[in-house]
């Protein structure tokens, strides 16, 4: 039995030994591969060129094929021959090179994936693997370790590089339960970029795509730090970030969006979310809320909402105050609307006062067809101070705009104007190729500009007047204009108008030739040159001011205003300055004058409102030198002028004289002739609300000179005025040393005085001092005292004379003795016969009035008066006497025998009836 049994586990083990034997030689022989390769790849149509390995290790074929679908150059299986008989097989790897598979020759029949038996991969590498879809090649190389498949997919780590005709890319994922979680890089082609981008600037070269796909959705997120337009660089995306959604069963997308939009000084953050899908549907809407932006403008946040297919399109952008609405049926065509509440202009800092309180409406409507472009439109809107509507043709070739504007008459705004002689204002534009044509039409005024390439030129009238414009407009809207007017009569001009109405005794006029040269090649410039031949104003009957050759040439510059240099006559003198004055002005009109110069050394400073007659000026200058017939000074000035627009005026400062000789007369038309009556009209005094508190003063002496007068002053005097109360002086002049020459004869000035107080009228202390020598050496004094209107003159000399001594001295330089035998009333016809001729000729002489009668009276106590008198007319003549009591007689002749004296004096008057014979 031992035996036997041994027998069968010998024999047994040999068998055992002899088929494993067997099976092995079969597995790991290389014949072994190729007939079951044979007999299952050939069979199934699959083509190879050569089949390596074994059964038990793996095997690896080359140039494999199947039908035109797939195809390989190299394939190799690495596996455990025992784990492949394990729950879940396991292949060791998988290694590939050149595989190619053609989804487009796939049988719809195998389209459709069956579920696989589960399966593991430690690693899987394929080399410049490629797939074909719809004729394009996208190649890629993949590199994937610990793939599992038991119903769902988990692959721990998948990296993929791949290379296709619009982009290249690196897949950096993993894959959880069916799940792909990848951080992509897409990196364009520089072709698609330049063809689908080449919109934008600022795109990376790289894309940083991050991946979140499951069987039922496709989720991708990117960002952008800053997109802009190509053709407007202004028009920016920034901070950008995109989230995309596919839904793979019902194919379509989802995104959300926030990123920073941004315009020149706009800048807005928003939100935008939107749906489409492959057939060109799509719906998307918008909301932003400014961060940036200018004053003015109405709305702070905007909405917008899009919705369309293929072929239609409806849409609408929204804000508090407007609405626009968007329609088309083809995306060729589309219709325009805009519609707005009232909108209120307070917010427009640049804006008049006046203006921003206008509140405005509008609405629009547009057709706009995109190929050929053109643009049909009308637009109305309304407003408290004018309505306005108009047309708007546009297309490739030419523009056409047209408008009405209506002003309301009643509106506050135009009260002060003519406008209605403005009114309705028309405006047309056309433009075509090179040729353009402008005309604004109105009652009292129109323009018509012609443009012929870079060329421009036309006429225009204001009223009766009418003006030519000339210039260049270069292609890049670089223009240079030139208007230049003649205006005859700037009275009549205005008269058209309405601006000044003939007022009894009060007239102006002036001719004016004006020439401007506007240019736009940066910030609009205004170069103009003015020339005012004459220029006269008539404030009375009396009065008239007439200026002459007034030149000024001026630069404005935004709101800067730079006076190159001006000149004008007024009163036989020139006023001008060569140095530049610089101005500048605000919306409401107010001037600043930054440095305006009056003969090169007086500066004048300070704000003005021209409008509101409002403003604080200063006057200064360190050595301000005046050159004229009058005078030749140096003056040191410092006064502030203020004006409250009610009307008062308030004038301080200090005027000091520093050097220099004055050398004014009186006019001659001041003086009374005897045969012109002078009727100066006589108005209501008007109740001033001016203050001044004006100190001149000087440092030294100051000449004054004339042909019979040479003296030494020293003033120090305020000129002072309160609100409704007439001009007064205070203080003192002060005559160092001087003389005046009368009739030949030279009195010297010692040190006197001429005290101010504030009278009116101006009415000063005298203390003056002067001497006469004769030729024999009798020193006569001369004091004059008390005031101006009631002098006392008091004579003395050296050695002692009479009265009648001193005063036939004084005009024949002899004494009255020696020149007139007289009895007991020579002394009275004497006197009256010195000073009828000898004291009258010097009084016209050196006072420049002209009189007709001077006597002196000598009364019972032997004191001196005196009796002046001066014919007006024919007929009238004025004698003022005083005597023992101050007097006045008007003498009127009714003939040459008859006269009719009427005598006012301090006691009492009367009326004398006289009849005068000659004998």
């Amino acid at each position: 039995m031992i035996v036997k049994t041994y027998v069968f586990s010998y024999y047994l083990t040999i068998f055992i030994t002899a088929v494993v034997l067997v099976v092995a030689t079969i597995f790991v022989h290389p014949e072994s591969v190729k007939y079951l390769a044979n007999k299952f790849l050939k069979e199934n149509a699959i083509a190879y060129s050569k089949v390596e390995g074994s059964l038990l290790t793996g095997v690896t074929l080359h140039d494999i094929s199947y039908l035109d679908i797939f195809a390989a150059k190299r394939v190799e299986v690495g596996y455990n021959f025992f784990m492949l008989f394990n729950p879940t097989p396991v292949i060791r790897k998988i290694k590939a090179d050149g595989v190619s598979l053609n989804l487009d020759k796939l049988p719809k029949s195998q389209e459709e994936s069956s579920e696989f038996f589960a399966f593991a991969i430690a690693k899987l590498e394929l080399t410049d693997a490629s797939v074909i879809i719809e004729d394009e090649r996208f190649v890629f190389n993949l590199n994937a370790s610990r793939i599992d498949y038991d119903k769902t997919l988990d692959v721990r780590k998948l990296f993929v590089e791949l290379f296709t005709p619009y982009a290249d890319a690196t897949i950096d994922a993993t894959i959880d339960s069916n799940r792909l979680y990848a951080k992509t890089l897409v990196t364009p082609k520089v072709s698609v970029a330049k063809k689908y981008l080449g919109f934008l600037q600022g795109v990376a070269k790289t894309i940083a795509i991050d991946v979140d796909a499951s069987l039922q959705k496709i989720f991708m997120r990117t960002h952008f730090n800053r997109l802009s337009l190509s053709a407007d660089q202004n028009i920016s995306v920034g901070n950008a970030d995109v989230n995309l959604t596919y839904f793979t069963k019902e194919e379509y997308f989802s995104f959300d969006s926030s990123y920073t939009l941004s315009y020149q000084e706009f800048e807005a953050e928003a939100k935008q979310n939107g749906l489409f899908n492959n057939y060109g549907a799509y719906f998307s809407e918008l909301s932003a809320d400014l961060t940036k932006y200018p004053p003015q403008l109405p709305f702070k946040s905007f909405e917008a909402e899009f919705a369309g297919d293929a072929e239609s399109l409806a849409g609408s952008i929204k804000t508090k105050q407007l609405k626009l609405d968007i329609k088309s049926k083809d995306y060729k065509e589309f219709l325009l609307h805009v519609d707005s509440k009232a909108l209120a202009l307070s917010s427009i800092s640049q804006l008049p006062d006046m203006l921003k309180k206008n509140i405005i409406a509008f609405n629009a409507d547009a057709v706009v067809v995109t190929s050929p472009f053109s643009l049909i439109g009308t637009f109305s809107t309304k407003g408290l101070y004018c309505s306005a509507e108009g047309n708007i043709a546009l297309d490739n070739i030419s523009q056409l705009f047209s408008a009405q504007v209506y002003p309301k008459l009643e509106s506050e705004i135009f009260k002060t104007y003519p406008i209605e002689m403005f009114s309705p204002l028309e405006f047309i534009y056309y433009n075509e190729d090179e040729k353009a044509v402008l005309n604004i039409y109105a009652n009292m005024f129109d323009l018509t500009l012609f443009k012929n390439g870079t060329s421009l030129n036309g006429l225009g009238h204001f009223g009766s007047q009418s003006f030519d414009v000339n210039g260049k407009i270069s292609e890049k809207n670089d223009a240079n204009i030139s208007l230049s007017a003649n205006i005859p009569s700037l009275n009549a001009l205005l008269s058209e108008f309405g601006v000044v109405k003939s007022q009894e005794g009060v007239f102006f006029d002036a001719e004016a030739n004006i020439k401007a040269s506007v240019n736009f090649s940066k910030n609009m410039e205004i170069k103009s040159r003015l020339h005012i031949p004459w220029f006269i104003t008539k404030v009375d009957t009396k009065t008239a001011y007439t200026v002459e050759n007034l030149y000024l040439e001026s630069t404005m510059t935004d709101k800067d205003i730079t006076i190159e240099k001006y000149s004008l006559d007024f009163r036989n003198h020139n006023f001008n300055s060569q140095k530049k004055s610089k101005i500048s002005f605000d919306d409401n009109a107010t001037l600043e004058l930054k440095e305006f110069w009056i003969y090169d050394n007086l500066l004048v400073t300070g704000l003005f409102n021209p409008l509101l007659m409002k403003g604080d000026l200063q006057i200064k200058s360190d050595a301000f030198k005046y050159e004229g017939k009058e005078a030749n000074v140096t003056i040191r000035a410092d006064v502030d002028i203020s004006l409250d627009g009610n009307g008062t005026q308030k004038i301080e400062g200090n005027v000091t004289l520093l050097d220099g000789v004055i050398t004014y007369e009186p006019p001659v038309e001041y003086t009374i002739s005897d045969d012109i009556i002078i009727i100066q009209d006589i108005k209501p005094q008007t109740e001033n609300k001016r203050f001044i508190n004006l100190h001149i003063s000087s440092l030294k002496p100051i000449s004054y000179k004339t042909k019979n007068i040479d003296l030494h002053l020293v003033p120090d005097v305020v000129i002072w005025q309160e609100p409704s109360r007439p001009l007064a002086f205070l203080g003192m002049a002060t005559i160092e040393e001087g003389g005046v020459t009368a009739s030949g004869k030279l009195f010297i000035f010692d040190r006197s005085e001429v005290y101010f107080n504030g009278s009116n009228p101006i009415n000063p202390y005298l203390n003056l001092n002067m001497h006469y020598q004769t030729l024999n050496y009798i020193d006569i004094e001369i004091f004059i005292t008390n005031t101006l209107a009631s002098p006392i003159v008091i004579f003395k000399s050296t050695p002692h004379l009479s009265q009648n001594d001193i005063m036939s001295y004084i005009l024949f330089g002899e004494p009255a003795t020696a020149v007139f035998e007289s009895s007991s009333g020579g002394k009275t016809s004497v006197s009256s016969l010195l000073l009828a001729t000898g004291v009258k000729q010097i009084f016209n002489d050196t006072a420049g009035v002209n009189i007709d009668t001077l006597n002196v009276l000598t009364n019972e106590e032997g004191t001196l008066g005196y009796e002046i008198g001066a014919r007006i007319s024919d007929k009238i003549r004025v004698i003022y006497k005083n005597d023992t009591i101050s007097s006045v007689i008007l003498q009127y002749s009714f003939s040459k025998s008859i006269r009719l004296d009427i005598n006012i004096h301090e006691t009492g008057q009367g009326i004398n009836i006289l009849y005068v014979k000659d004998f």
